[in-house]
């Protein structure tokens, strides 16, 4: 009867322990899909050179960019403390004149100013990579922003952000961006100054 007894309180003990791990774990995750537009600021391009007497050179030239971009990105995240979590970061981005495309994966870590996952503020940091080989070897992106719930209900909530951003492209062997310097030999491109807004779900 002894016996009995300890395997009931037994298997009641680890069903409510593994019913409170499932709920506890589901409470934590939580993954975030957004489509941004991205306004670029100053470019900065570096390259190298030779000149009428074939003499190599560097240089750097800025480049004025009027075209939007445009991103994709994914986060899966996991909430650390009562208002931080952090997350992987992964997405598209899809840059004009000069024609960027790239995959990213990377970080993301936000603070939220209250506890019910209201406003918040995030940092992430991803490495890029080209989908086409003659662009890009590799970059890296810098990204500070705040974002808030503009519908929020039980299963989903519906986010607007803000954000600014730096990105760092590294340039060899990839194709000229200017074509009428002899020899140019392109090195990095930096895009300061960015800024850009994304809306988005998460669930």
């Amino acid at each position: 009867m002894k016996k009995n007894i300890f395997l009931v309180l037994c298997l009641y003990l680890v069903n409510n322990c593994g019913y409170s791990q499932k709920k506890d774990s589901d409470s934590r995750w939580y993954f975030t899909s957004d489509l941004e537009l991205i306004k670029h600021g100053k470019l900065d391009y570096n390259y190298s050179g030779y000149d009428n007497s074939n003499t190599k050179y560097s240089a750097i030239t800025n480049i004025n960019p009027n075209a939007v971009a445009f991103g994709l990105t994914g986060t899966i995240n996991y909430k650390i403390f009562n208002r931080f979590s952090l997350g992987l970061a992964t997405g598209l981005k899809r840059y004009n004149k000069p024609n960027f495309s790239m995959v990213e994966l990377g970080v993301i870590l936000k603070y939220f100013f209250s506890e019910d996952f209201g406003l918040y503020a995030y940092g992430s940091l991803t490495s890029e990579t080209s989908l086409i080989k003659n662009q890009f070897n590799s970059g890296t992106n810098a990204r500070f922003g705040m974002g808030i719930p503009i519908v929020r209900n039980e299963s989903y909530d519906i986010n607007l952000s803000f954000f600014k951003e730096q990105n760092f492209l590294r340039l060899d062997e990839s194709r000229p961006l200017i074509g009428d310097i002899a020899n140019e030999n392109p090195s990095t491109l930096i895009y300061r100054g960015s800024y850009g807004m994304g809306i988005g779900i998460s669930f």
